[in-house]
């Protein structure tokens, strides 16, 4: 069989964009298809070049470790890599590279350059990745593994997802020479990107602990052993790492499709932050089903208390540190047996059904402020999480209920919590316009002195702030939080910003609250959640009654 006829063959099996083989030096020796866009140069100037030319620095190491691995016969990819500079000096290009030796050329290797289709486009953008392997990070992953089984299953597709650990490559790498380490680091990683689905599926969640999902032609069996030997050169006597593993068949999984993305999507993660059992069990598949079958069920029982009004609300007041008079109650939600709210609160925003709670708790709290037994000059600070404000359909309904509840727009404030994991600033502030349109106030709660939160109050035009505890508690003993917060309640003042304290818990916290300029404080020093909106003390008395300080 001629070369070209080779080549061609090649060319019309991978349904490239543009075939490039490389020679025995891995030089670009042929060119064959559209170089536009994709590569640097023209076609009649890439041979001789050297294969790096073709690849963003990053991408190396991935590539080099790609090639390295093809024995006569074999081929790998696709992987989705970055691609160098292109002609006009514009932003590198993602491309979907692949790679074969054929038989009757077992010296020449031929690569495979596709441009990226709309389906892999939203594996291509997700770009939160570990530095060292150029691999996802942990959030990516658990956004990245819950589509995946989504897609998987409606086409029916097969997909495993596993787990890698390798204990002792974090002592490993403190080791070794900065150079080496991340060399060690840079194959491990190029081996799972090429192992994953299209390269992108795969995560370092912790120093020692990977992610892939990937089809199960690629046996896990036969990955680990890879990653060993990866290891090999690395270690002081020459003996590779142990790696143990742990795979989940996505496909034969027995869990109800009902909520099981999102239910995955907060298992994948819960095991990214906290790990599996010590001792890993070979396949995930029973461990996997019975973790998610557990969160669904939380899931419907976190419904179910929504649905039939099965928590309670408390009323804690705030305070006016100037006059020490009563100002207004933030609503606090309770479930049964009075447990702490936070760790329900914290499931439902983070397995995305906390938008049911947020309305469900404004429409009672708005009823609560109808009632005739209800003081006319009380106000209400109803929660709201970020995550629920950045649902379009919650936001929908929340406008609609306000719009309702016109009469109540100045007794009544929207407080966002969960700010920090705010995404798109700019929607966000959007919608905290349209709630302020209908004279709603606005606060954001649980409020750092760090450099994110001076970019909130950048981008976000609220009525207060509500500065979180952990700064209160320190007061007195960090001159530096002193002058953070300080700085932060003078630039508040400068935008018209009301400012809140939380915690606040003894007389020389607030008096030390009032000297910084803080303008309110709510806190046990001021009275406990009750669960009757009753104003714990006059309106006039200039101080709170000490019943009141808990």
């Amino acid at each position: 069989m001629s070369s070209d006829l080779a080549r061609f063959m090649a060319f019309s099996f991978a349904g490239a964009d543009l075939l490039v083989e490389l020679d025995g030096d891995r030089k670009v020796a042929f060119v064959l298809g559209a170089t536009s866009g994709l590569v640097p140069v023209g076609e009649s100037e890439l041979p001789g070049r050297p294969w790096t030319e073709l690849f963003a620095p990053e991408d190396h190491g991935l590539v080099g470790n790609l090639l390295d691995s093809l024995q006569p016969s074999s081929r790998c990819g696709p992987v989705l890599v970055r691609l160098a500079l292109t002609r006009d000096g514009g932003k590198p290009r993602d491309a979907l590279f692949s790679a074969c030796r054929l038989p009757m050329r077992p010296n020449a290797i031929a690569c495979t350059l596709s441009h990226v289709s709309l389906a892999a486009a939203p594996h291509a953008a997700a770009k939160r990745r570990d530095p060292g392997t150029q691999l996802l990070d942990a959030a990516a992953f658990s956004d990245v593994a819950a589509s995946l089984v989504d897609a998987a299953r409606a086409l029916d597709k097969p997909l495993e997802l596993t787990f890698l650990d390798l204990p002792g490559l974090d002592d490993l790498n403190k080791r070794l020479p900065a150079e080496q380490s991340r060399d060690l680091v840079g194959r491990i990683g190029a081996l799972l990107r090429a192992a994953s689905i299209d390269g992108t599926t795969a995560a370092r969640i912790s120093p020692e602990r990977f992610g892939v999902v990937h089809d199960p032609k690629q046996r896990a069996e036969e990955l680990v052993q890879r990653i060993a030997e990866a290891t090999r050169p690395a270690t002081p006597d020459g003996n590779p790492l142990a790696v143990s593993h742990s795979t989940l068949d996505i496909a034969s999984t027995d869990i109800p499709p009902d909520g099981t993305v999102r239910a995955i999507r907060y298992v994948v993660d819960q095991v990214t932050r906290t790990g599996l059992p010590e001792e890993m069990p070979n396949s995930l598949g029973a461990v996997f089903e019975d973790m998610v079958a557990s969160t669904l069920e939380r899931v419907r029982d976190f419904s179910r208390t929504v649905r039939d009004n099965q928590f309670s609300l408390m009323y804690q007041p705030i305070a006016s540190l100037a006059t020490g008079r009563f100002h207004h109650f933030e609503v606090l939600t309770r479930f049964k047996n009075d447990e702490s709210p936070l760790d329900t609160i914290h499931f439902a925003e983070e397995i995305g059904v906390i938008e049911q709670l947020d309305l469900a708790v404004m429409t009672r709290a708005l009823s609560a402020l109808r009632q005739p037994t209800v003081d006319r000059r009380v106000s209400f600070a109803i929660n709201i999480s970020g995550r629920s404000i950045e649902n379009g359909v919650f936001v929908k309904c929340l406008l609609e209920l306000l719009d309702e509840n016109k009469a109540l727009a100045n007794r009544l404030a929207i407080e966002i919590t969960e700010s920090a994991r705010l995404k798109d600033l700019t929607a966000t502030n959007k919608v905290l316009q349209d709630i302020r349109r209908r004279s709603f106030q606005v606060c954001l709660d649980d409020f750092g002195a760090g450099s994110a939160s001076f970019q909130y109050l950048q981008a976000l035009s609220v009525d207060f702030v509500k500065i979180d505890g952990a700064y209160v508690r320190r007061l007195g003993d960090s001159p530096k939080d002193d002058a953070m917060v300080r700085g932060l309640v003078r630039l508040c003042d400068d935008l018209n910003i009301g400012t809140i304290a939380e915690m606040v818990e003894t007389r020389e916290q607030a008096e030390r609250l009032r000297a910084l300029g803080v303008k309110l404080a709510q806190g046990w020093y001021y009275g406990k959640p009750t669960p009757t909106p009753n104003v714990p003390w006059d309106f006039e008395s200039p101080t709170p009654r000490a019943a009141a300080r808990g």
